[in-house]
């Protein structure tokens, strides 16, 4: 091997170690024994799931087009609930994960949705859920962050891919909008059913309708319009 092809080499290698160096590592989860209930004011199990991700440009989730946010949502990270009681003290209530924004824009995590990106500035969602089914059995949490407060964190949004900060941190402190579920002792509210507000929690899912049970209460409620209109009509 010549000393150009060895000099190329050797600044090719450079070059690529810079670039590794350069994507941010994103850290995400929770404090230890949060309080973290259902819709019931039941403490959370290991069977809940959190995401962190975003959905596709040019879909904005509400409680309203729940049916849609599984097909427009996109996995970054993803851990269980840890309920382990590792000190005596209770529940640890844990959730955490690591993964790193690449210099593409995927993720590095074994749990990513295949072939997504996050672009800079894309804005980043927790979801908590048993189950992704639209069914009364499932609860679900949706929250996120966006305004950046002092001491809670990096603000919820994917850096550059060569962002050079080497790594962010997500925490559910931070969060301060519900588009599903609750914060912050139900401060903080967004949509879905309920049946408890606890005194005291960090975050609190709530139960999700099932489409037919929301159209048939809709079309309860219209056709009481009808009749009625009908009868006071019928009445002049």
């Amino acid at each position: 091997m010549n000393l150009r092809l060895l000099l190329s080499t050797a600044l090719t290698s450079i070059i690529f170690a810079g670039m590794s160096v350069h994507s941010a590592e994103i850290n995400w989860g929770n404090r230890t024994q949060d309080i973290l209930y259902d819709s019931n004011g039941n403490a959370l199990t290991s069977d809940f799931v959190f995401e962190i991700g975003a959905f596709l440009p040019g879909f904005t989730p509400t409680a309203a087009n729940v049916t849609d946010w599984a097909a427009n949502w996109t996995i970054f990270d993803a851990g269980n609930l840890n309920t382990a009681d590792l000190f005596g003290d209770g529940p640890v209530n844990f959730f955490s994960g690591s993964a790193v924004h690449q210099t593409n824009a995927q993720s590095s995590s074994i749990s990513a949705t295949p072939g997504a990106t996050f672009l800079q500035n894309t804005q980043a969602y927790l979801w908590a859920y048993n189950s992704k089914d639209v069914s009364i059995t499932s609860e679900w949490a949706l929250v996120t962050d966006l305004i950046l407060a002092p001491d809670t964190g990096d603000l919820w949004r994917f850096p550059s891919p060569s962002n050079d900060t080497g790594f962010l941190t997500w925490s559910l402190r931070a969060a301060d909008t519900a588009i599903y579920g609750k914060l912050e002792n139900g401060s903080i509210s967004g949509g879905g059913d309920f049946t408890v507000t606890p005194a005291t929690f960090s975050l609190q899912t709530h139960q999700v309708p099932e489409p037919g049970g929301a159209l048939l209460i809709a079309s309860a409620g219209l056709l009481f319009i009808l009749r009625r209109s009908r009868f006071l009509s019928q009445t002049k």
